[in-house]
């Protein structure tokens, strides 16, 4: 004897039809996509707050203080201000153009604050400053300030390593004699650096540009297989059935 028709349940949702379907899988889609998109953006532009944020102002007291050097160090000259620094008194270093702070109770040094500087440029600045000093905090005394600021001031200043004492000299630094000796090597040094730092950008740039284009893919590909499993579970009890 023949067995009778097996007839299936349809396991569809009433009424619905498969393009049906495949617009809402696509709209939803479009909406996760759009959502990833501003997250994104979102990210982007916090990442942007820090890359234009000014990280407040630095004395500098020797080479820095040329505006021909930060010419050749970040393309322009930051807004700069003449200060003093009480208790220290500036001296020569052996077998280099730099200055060091030294503590004395009488003394006092003059330099300048710079201000403005973006966080690449203030980077810039560090990497031609010798691994011999420490970026510290200090107070210094505006020779000229603005109505709307007040005469002291707190920056970050390069301060000569204690362990290092026995390389300085017992001379006053002299911006003439620097001029003439170091001048043209330091200015080198810091358009070498400058250069490096435009390649170094160009690169993370590229590796940035890489990185947000595999987040997307790989963001879509996740809501893409969400999607699709969530849709399907009918199919997959059915095959079970069809297995046993």
């Amino acid at each position: 004897l023949s067995s009778p028709p097996h007839h299936h349940e349809n396991m569809a949702s009433p009424g619905a039809s498969p393009k049906a379907a495949q617009t809402g899988t696509t709209d939803a889609m479009s909406s996760l996509e759009a959502e990833l998109e501003k997250k994104i953006e979102a990210s982007a532009a916090e990442a942007m707050k820090s890359i234009v944020a000014d990280w407040g102002p630095i004395f500098v007291y020797g080479p820095l203080m040329s505006p021909e050097i930060w010419g050749h160090l970040i393309g322009r000259v930051p807004e700069m201000q003449v200060a003093r620094m009480k208790g220290y008194i500036r001296r020569k270093i052996i077998c280099s153009g730099s200055a060091a702070l030294v503590e004395d109770e009488q003394g006092w040094v003059i330099g300048q604050v710079c201000y403005g500087l973006l966080p690449w440029e203030r980077r810039l600045a560090d990497s031609v400053i010798e691994d011999t000093f420490s970026l510290q905090p200090a107070t210094v005394s505006l020779l000229d300030p603005d109505e709307d600021q007040p005469e002291e001031l707190s920056v970050m200043t390069y301060f000569w390593r204690e362990e290092f004492m026995d390389a300085v000299l017992d001379e006053d630094w002299n911006c003439d004699e620097w001029q003439e000796q170091w001048m043209v090597e330091f200015g080198e040094v810091c358009r070498d650096m400058r250069h490096q730092a435009k390649t170094d950008k160009l690169a993370d740039e590229e590796l940035k540009e890489l990185s947000l284009a595999r987040k997307r893919r790989e963001g879509a590909e996740s809501e893409e297989g969400a999607l699709n499993f969530d849709s399907e579970p009918a199919s997959r009890d059915q095959s079970k059935g069809q297995g046993a």
